[in-house]
């Protein structure tokens, strides 16, 4: 049975696949739709802000051929989304066709069978099929109260790696540092030991400075030595040039010029030196 609707626009009757409806409850063919320019609907003027979508409708059955269609079509359409409320009325609906029909005894008595057999055989599986729902829901609220748990388990787990993964650069830089430490504490050793070398030398040569001065003090002194020496050595001359003196009382010891003694004067070099 084919439903026909009236479009608005073109005024044809035309089956209800072609037509195209807003929200607002009106709706036109497939032929019009596309040729709406405006914003709003052509009949209440109300904004159209969405696409048109089709609308599918089942005729209600009138005839008993229709009937039967109908009951076949609902019963092909039970399945495990079905509630059990709707295949009992599926079962009176062919309990209802079969005093209604017109048909003999045998197929009257079939039809009731089905009705009986969707009674006492589908509806415990319904039944049945709600506690393992019942018991799936529950299982899936178990799975929802510990979710957030495992979740913060793997976040736990993933930090703990992170911090595993920066403990071992911390561990491979401390390496690092310690390496670079004993270079150091190398490099301070040898430094200390020359260090320690130069202060040796510095003593030695502090050492060498001081035998130096001392030999350059007894080196002033026989220098001041030799220069009184020198000096009593012009007086005598400048004596002896004037002349003698009448009384020998009269002459001072260091104006009496002795002659030389090599002996003497090599003792007193080795005294000096």
């Amino acid at each position: 049975m084919t439903l026909l609707v009236l479009c608005d626009i073109c005024q044809e009757d035309l089956p209800l696949e072609r037509f195209l409806f807003y929200n607002c409850g009106h709706g036109y063919c497939d032929t019009c739709t596309p040729a709406i320019t405006q914003r709003t609907c052509p009949m209440c003027r109300k904004k159209r802000d969405h696409e048109p979508h089709r609308v599918y409708l089942t005729p209600a059955a009138t005839t008993v051929e229709e009937k039967a269609k109908a009951l076949g079509r609902a019963l092909n359409s039970v399945g495990p989304e079905s509630s059990e409320q709707a295949t009992r009325r599926i079962g009176k609906k062919i309990h209802d066709f079969a005093k209604e029909a017109k048909v003999d005894e045998i197929t009257a008595s079939k039809l009731l069978g089905v009705a009986k057999n969707m009674d006492e055989r589908i509806a415990p599986l319904f039944f049945q099929l709600r506690l393992e729902q019942d018991e799936k829901r529950a299982l899936q609220d178990k799975v929802n109260l510990w979710l957030p748990r495992v979740n913060k388990t793997e976040s736990v787990e993933r930090q703990v790696a992170c911090l595993k993964e920066h403990l071992q650069e911390q561990k491979k830089a401390l390496t690092e540092a310690e390496m670079e430490k004993a270079k150091l504490a190398g490099w301070i050793s040898a430094q200390t030991q020359e260090i320690e070398s130069l202060k040796d030398t510095m003593s030695q040569q502090l050492g060498v400075i001081s035998l130096k001065n001392a030999e350059i003090a007894q080196l002033k002194k026989i220098a001041e030595d030799e220069a009184r020496h020198a000096g009593l050595y012009k007086k005598k001359l400048k004596l002896l040039s004037k002349g003698q003196p009448r009384h020998k009382k009269d002459l001072d010891d260091s104006l009496i010029v002795r002659p030389p003694n090599p002996l003497v004067d090599a003792r007193n070099r080795e005294h000096c030196l």
